[in-house]
C-alpha cells in the first residue's frame, strides 16, 4: 500500500507534528483513512528513528489475524539478544518458544505470561511498534498489546477503514484527512501544471492522497490550461483498486449510486438495493451515506461504470427511472436505458432539458440535449443540429469546457452548418473562463466559417473582444472589435450580440475614462434586452452595478446587485453566480459588513471549485475579504496563489488585481520593502494594460505608501504629484480616490518630519472616508493618524486615534484589523504591567498547557503571525522571555 500514497502532500506537515504530539501524550495512535489515502505515507514519516525508541516495524496481510501472537513474535525477534538474555525461567520459555514460531501447547500460551515476558524484555530498550494494516492484527497480540505500559511500549498503527472504534488497538485515533483544493493546487504548482485546474483536479480525485499523486504525475507538463485536465489511465486503475476493498455484494448498489444524480438511501431501496452493500462501500470510505450517498471521488463513480457490464448498466437506468422521483431525472434514466434512434424519446430528452434548464441546472440541461441529439434519427438532421445547438449553450453556460468538447465532437460528426459550427466552437470558447489564451484556434475556425454571415462574424468578434481585454490587456484593440461587433449585429438585426457588444465598448470607455461611457451605456440599457436572452455578466446592468462600485455608491450597487442574483441563480450560468457573488462580496467589504462579505465569498467559492472554473477571480474575491474579516494570512495566501494562476492563463486583468491585494497586505503587515516591489509590478502591468481610469483599480495610493515607508521620497512625491493631477482632470477626488490620496500624502509629509501637515492631512482623510461610508479605509487612516502620534511621543492622542480605529472595526467586523489595533494598543502598555487583554489571556492559557503557536491559531482564529506578536507582547507585559517562564508565572 506505501507504493500508491506518493510523495507526502503539502499542509501534511501541521498533521505530523500533532500526530506525534498525540503518540507521546496517549502512547498509542492508530491513524485512520481509507485504502491509498496516505495512511503508509505519514506512518513512514512517524517511524523515523528520532526519539531514542528503536522502531520495529510490522507489514500485516489479512491471513496474519489467524496467526496467534504473530505480532509479538516478530516485536520479540526485533530486540536485541542483550534484552532476551535478561528473561529467566519459564518467561525465557514462552519467548523461546514464540521466537521458534511453533505451534502452541494443547492448552495455549498463557496471554499473561507472554505479557510479562514481553514488559520484561522490552525494560532495557523502550520500542515504538509500527503497525500498517493494524486491521489484520491477531487477537492474542492485541490482548498483550493493550496491556503493555506505554512507557516501555509506543504503538503506532495505520488503519483502512472510517469506521469509528474498530481498532483493535487502545489509544487514539486520528483520521487522515483528504488534500484541499489548496494543496492540490500547490501540487500543480511544482509540477508546472495549470493551478487553474485544481478544482477539478480535487472533485475528480476527492482530495484523496494517491489518487491526486497519480493525476498530477500523470499529466505532461505544458498541457493547455484552457482544456479540461487529462485523466491519466493509472487514476482509473488506483480507483478500482480501491473499489476492489468492498465486497463483490455491494457492486449493484454502488453501480446504482453512479448511475443516478445525488440518490437518496429510499430510492435506491425503491430500486431493490438495501444498506447493505452500500454500508460496507462507506466503511471503505468509497461513498458517504448522509444522504444523499456521495461518492468520495468522481474517479470512483466512473470506475464503478467502468466495470459494470453494458447490459447491468441498462437494466439498472430502467429500475432507477421507475424510482426515481424528479422526472426530470427519471426521463434521463429511461433515455439512458435504451439504445438506438427514436424520435419520441429525443423529445422527451429535449422537454427534460427545458425543465431543468428553467430551474437553473445547466450541465443536465446540456447532458439532456446531448442524449436527445444522439437518440434522434437520421431522417431528422435538422432536429439533431437544432437540438446540439442546445446543448453548447447550456454547456457553455455552466462553464463545463468537457461537456462543450463533447457537444463540438458530436457536431462534427453530425456534419453540422456554418452556424452551428460557429455555436459549438463559441461554446468551447465561453466555457473556458479565464483562459482565453488558449483557444485561438477555436476562435480562428469559427472567424472562418463565420465570415460571410454577419450575425455569426458578431459574435465571434465578440469574443475576441474579451479575449483581448483579458490576454492582451488593450483596452483600446477591445474597444474597437466591440466596435465592429456592434455594427455587425446592427446589420443583422440581433440586438442580444448588439447590446453585448455595446457593453463591453461601455466597459473599456469607462478603463480609458472615455466621457462616452455613460453613453453607450445607456444605449445599451436602451435596448432593454432580456437578461435571459443575454446572460447576466455579459449585460448592462451588471456594468452599471460595477461602475457604482467603483464610484463609491455602494448602496445602489448592492440593490442592483441584489436584483441580478435571482436571475444568475435561475438562469444557473456559472459564471454569471459567481460574478454577482463575488461582486456583493466586495459592496459588503468596502462599506464594512465583514461577516455577510465572508459569507458571499465563501459562496463564490464553492461554486468556483464545483465546477472548476478558474480560481484567479475568485482568489482575488477572497483576498480582499480575508484582509477585512479574516485573517491576512489567508488573504496573502489567496493573492499569490490568484497571481500566480492568473499568469498561467495570461490574465492580465486578475493578475494586476491579485498583485495589488497582496501588495497591500504586504504594506499594512509592515514589509514597506516587498509591498514596494509587488505594486511597481502592478503599475507596469496597468501601463501595459492602459488603464486610465483611478477608480477602477485604486494602487496608485498605496503604492506611494509604500514608497514612503521604504524612504524612497522622490519616487514617491513624484508618482503622488502625477496622480493627483489625473484625479482632479478626470473628477475623482470626490469619491474614496481622493481621501486615499490625502493619506498617501500625509505618509509622504511624515518622512519629510512636516507633522501638523500630515495629521491635518489624516483629518481630513478619515472624514472623508466617513462621509462616503467607507468605515475600514476611516478605521485604516485613524490606525495611520496613531502611529503618526507614538511616533511623536503623543500616546495619549495615539491611543484615541487606535481606540476610534478598534471601534469602528468592531462594529465591522473587521478580525485581523482589530487584532492589529489591539497589539497597537497594548504596546502603549509598559513592561511588565501584567495587564494582559481577554484575548491574550486565552492565549496565555493555551500556551501554558502546551498548544503550539499553530494549534493555538487554529483555536483562537487567528494568523500564526497574530499569535506569535501576540505571544511578545504578553511577555513585555508579564516582564518574562520564555513559555517557560510562562507556565511558572500562570501556575497558582
Amino acid at each position: 500500500m506505501a507504493s500508491s500514497a506518493g510523495p507526502a502532500p503539502p499542509g501534511r506537515g501541521t498533521l505530523l507534528g500533532r500526530a506525534r504530539r498525540i503518540l507521546d501524550d496517549e502512547g498509542a495512535l492508530v491513524l485512520t483513512g481509507p485504502w491509498g489515502s496516505g495512511r503508509t505515507t505519514l506512518l513512514a514519516a512517524m517511524a523515523e528513528p528520532s526519539t531514542g525508541r528503536p522502531p520495529v516495524r510490522v507489514a500485516l496481510a489479512e491471513s496474519d489475524r489467524d496467526v496467534p501472537f504473530g505480532v509479538i513474535s516478530q516485536l520479540l525477534a526485533a530486540l536485541p539478544e542483550a534484552a532476551l538474555r535478561t528473561l529467566r525461567g519459564p518467561r525465557r520459555r514462552v519467548v523461546a518458544e514464540l521466537l521458534r514460531h511453533s505451534d502452541p501447547p494443547p492448552e495455549g500460551w498463557d496471554p499473561v505470561a507472554v505479557r510479562l515476558a514481553l514488559a520484561d524484555a522490552l525494560l532495557p530498550v523502550p520500542a515504538l511498534l509500527v503497525i500498517d494494516d493494524v486491521q489484520w492484527l491477531d487477537g492474542a497480540s492485541a490482548d498483550v498489546l493493550r496491556h503493555t505500559p506505554s512507557r516501555s511500549l509506543r504503538v503506532l498503527a495505520a488503519e483502512r477503514g472510517t469506521a469509528p472504534g474498530s481498532s483493535p488497538l487502545r489509544g487514539a485515533r486520528l483520521a487522515v484527512p483528504p488534500l484541499d483544493v489548496a494543496d492540490v493546487a500547490g501540487l500543480l504548482h511544482d509540477r508546472g501544471l495549470p493551478e487553474r485546474w485544481a478544482g477539478r483536479v480535487h472533485r475528480h480525485c476527492g482530495g484523496h492522497a494517491a489518487l491526486v499523486n497519480a493525476m498530477v504525475e500523470g499529466i505532461a507538463p505544458g498541457s493547455r490550461p484552457a482544456q479540461p485536465p487529462p485523466i491519466p489511465p493509472e487514476v482509473g486503475r488506483l480507483a478500482a483498486a480501491w473499489l476492489g476493498t468492498v465486497p463483490d455484494a455491494a457492486a449493484p448498489a454502488l453501480l446504482a449510486a453512479a448511475l443516478s444524480h445525488r440518490p437518496d438511501l429510499e430510492t435506491l431501496r425503491r430500486a431493490g438495493h438495501d444498506g447493505t452493500g452500500l454500508d460496507a462501500a462507506r466503511r471503505a470510505g468509497v461513498i458517504e451515506l448522509d444522504d444523499p450517498v456521495v461518492f468520495a471521488a468522481e474517479a470512483l463513480r466512473r470506475a464503478v461504470i467502468a466495470r459494470a457490464r453494458p447490459g447491468d448498466r441498462l437494466r439498472t437506468h430502467a429500475a432507477m427511472a421507475e424510482a426515481v422521483m424528479d422526472p426530470v431525472h427519471a426521463v434521463r434514466h429511461r433515455v439512458l436505458a435504451v439504445t438506438g434512434f427514436d424520435e419520441a424519446t429525443a423529445r422527451r430528452a429535449e422537454e427534460a432539458a427545458a425543465e431543468a434548464r428553467s430551474c437553473g441546472e445547466r450541465a443536465l440541461s446540456s447532458e439532456l440535449m446531448l442524449l436527445a441529439g444522439a437518440r434522434t434519427p437520421n431522417g431528422l438532421r435538422a432536429e439533431r443540429l437544432r437540438r446540439l445547438v442546445g446543448a453548447a449553450a447550456d454547456a457553455a453556460g455552466s462553464a463545463r469546457a468537457d461537456l462543450a468538447k463533447e457537444v463540438a465532437e458530436a457536431m462534427r460528426a453530425a456534419r453540422g452548418g456554418p452556424a452551428e459550427q460557429v455555436a459549438a466552437l463559441l461554446a468551447v470558447v465561453d466555457a473556458s473562463g479565464q483562459a482565453l489564451k488558449d483557444v485561438d484556434e477555436e476562435l480562428a475556425r469559427a472567424a472562418d466559417l463565420a465570415a460571410r454571415d454577419p450575425a455569426l462574424l458578431a459574435a465571434v468578434r465578440l469574443r475576441e473582444a474579451v479575449r483581448a481585454n483579458l490576454c492582451e490587456g488593450s483596452p483600446h484593440r477591445t474597444r474597437e472589435i466591440a466596435a465592429q461587433a456592434v455594427e455587425l449585429a446592427r446589420a443583422a438585426a440581433d440586438p442580444a450580440i448588439e447590446v453585448r457588444a455595446l457593453t463591453m465598448r461601455a466597459r473599456m470607455e469607462r478603463v480609458c475614462s472615455d466621457p462616452a461611457a455613460a453613453a453607450t451605456l445607456a444605449e445599451a440599457l436602451d435596448l432593454d434586452v432580456p437578461p435571459d436572452r443575454i446572460g447576466v455578466a455579459d449585460g448592462p446592468r451588471y456594468l452599471a452595478a460595477r461602475h457604482a462600485v467603483f464610484d463609491d455608491r455602494l448602496d445602489e450597487a448592492r440593490d442592483l446587485l441584489l436584483d441580478l442574483l435571482p436571475l444568475a441563480e435561475r438562469r444557473g450560468g456559472t459564471e454569471d453566480l459567481e460574478e454577482v457573488l463575488r461582486s456583493l462580496a466586495e459592496v459588503d467589504v468596502r462599506s464594512g459588513h465583514c461577516a455577510r462579505a465572508l459569507a458571499w465569498s465563501e459562496r463564490a467559492l464553492a461554486v468556483c471549485s464545483a465546477a472548476g472554473l478558474s480560481p484567479g477571480p475568485v482568489w482575488y474575491t477572497g483576498a480582499l475579504v480575508q484582509t477585512a474579516g479574516g485573517t491576512f494570512q489567508q488573504a496573502a495566501e489567496y493573492a499569490h496563489r490568484g497571481a500566480l494562476v492568473s499568469r498561467e492563463e495570461h490574465d492580465l486583468v486578475f493578475r494586476s488585481r491579485n498583485l495589488l491585494a497582496l501588495g497591500t497586505v504586504r504594506l499594512i503587515t509592515g514589509r514597506p520593502g516587498q509591498a514596494v516591489a509587488t505594486l511597481l509590478e502592478v503599475a507596469e502591468l496597468e501601463g501595459r494594460q492602459q488603464v486610465v481610469d483611478l477608480r477602477a483599480l485604486r494602487w496608485h495610493p498605496e503604492l506611494v505608501e509604500a514608497l514612503a515607508a521604504a524612504g524612497r521620497l522622490d519616487e514617491a512625491e513624484h508618482l503622488l504629484d502625477r496622480t493627483h493631477a489625473t484625479a482632479v482632470a478626470q473628477g475623482v477626488t470626490s469619491t474614496g480616490v481622493g481621501p486615499s490620496l490625502l493619506r498617501a500624502r500625509a505618509a509622504v509629509q511624515a518622512r519629510h518630519g512636516e507633522i501638523d501637515e500630515a495629521r491635518d492631512l489624516l483629518t481630513r482623510s478619515a472624514d472623508a472616508f466617513a462621509a462616503l461610508g467607507l468605515p475600514l479605509e476611516e478605521g485604516r487612516t485613524h490606525v495611520s493618524r496613531g502611529r503618526l502620534e507614538r511616533s511623536n511621543r503623543r500616546p495619549a492622542a495615539a491611543r484615541a486615534a487606535w481606540t476610534r480605529a478598534a471601534a469602528l472595526f468592531d462594529q465591522a467586523g473587521a478580525r485581523p484589523w482589530r487584532a492589529l489595533t489591539a497589539d497597537l494598543l497594548d504596546r502603549l502598555e509598559p513592561r511588565g504591567t501584567g495587564t494582559l487583554t481577554e484575548a491574550e489571556r486565552r492565549l496565555a492559557a493555551l500556551v501554558a498547557q502546551g498548544a503550539t503557536n499553530q494549534e493555538a491559531a487554529g483555536r483562537l482564529f487567528l494568523s500564526v503571525k497574530t499569535v506569535e506578536a501576540m505571544l511578545s507582547r504578553i511577555y513585555r507585559k508579564l516582564g518574562i522571555r520564555s513559555r517557560t517562564q510562562l507556565v511558572s508565572t500562570l501556575d497558582p
